[in-house]
């Protein structure tokens, strides 16, 4: 690598990552249901909500994936189609009953415990994380673990993608 390279590498890595989360976030009580959850994800167009107590502390997160694994049905080949039943809904490749949702607490499925940023902390950090966990979003908090913002997958890329393919501006 040459110098320019690694002085690109290393201005990147060390830029912190409250520049780039997005806030204020969206976040979900923890004595909320899944009912509760949909209804956050269709009305703000997110699949990433972190979970906090009622003094705004992270507890936990929840994703769209968590949502729909945890009331999936399993399709029976031998058995009706359960779409023609007329209670599951279909969200692209997955389906779920939406009348079991209010039924299940988010408390059970949520993931507890999640990785967690300061807005100091840099980003180079942050890809380790994603890296290394799998995961697709970490919540920001302050000293207090309370919730100031939240880094997707989709915030780096859009980052990246805005470094690397910056808009042309016409000449006049």
């Amino acid at each position: 690598m040459n110098d320019e390279t690694n002085s690109l590498q290393h201005q990147w890595c060390q830029r912190q990552v409250g520049t780039m989360m997005t806030h204020p976030v969206q976040v979900i009580n923890e004595g909320a249901d899944l009912g509760q959850v949909e209804q956050a994800f269709l009305t703000y167009h997110i699949r990433h909500l972190p979970v906090v107590d009622d003094d705004n502390r992270i507890v936990g997160v929840i994703t769209q994936r968590d949502l729909y694994r945890a009331v999936s049905p399993t399709r029976d080949a031998s058995g009706p189609d359960p779409l023609a039943a007329g209670s599951l809904v279909e969200d692209g490749e997955h389906f779920y009953d939406k009348q079991r949702l209010h039924d299940i607490a988010l408390e059970q499925v949520m993931q507890d415990r999640p990785e967690v940023l300061y807005p100091e902390d840099p980003l180079g950090k942050a890809l380790r994380l994603f890296a290394a966990r799998k995961i697709g979003c970490i919540p920001i908090i302050n000293q207090r673990r309370e919730v100031v913002g939240i880094l997707t997958r989709h915030d780096v890329l859009t980052f990246f993608d805005a470094v690397l393919n910056p808009p042309s501006h016409p000449q006049n």
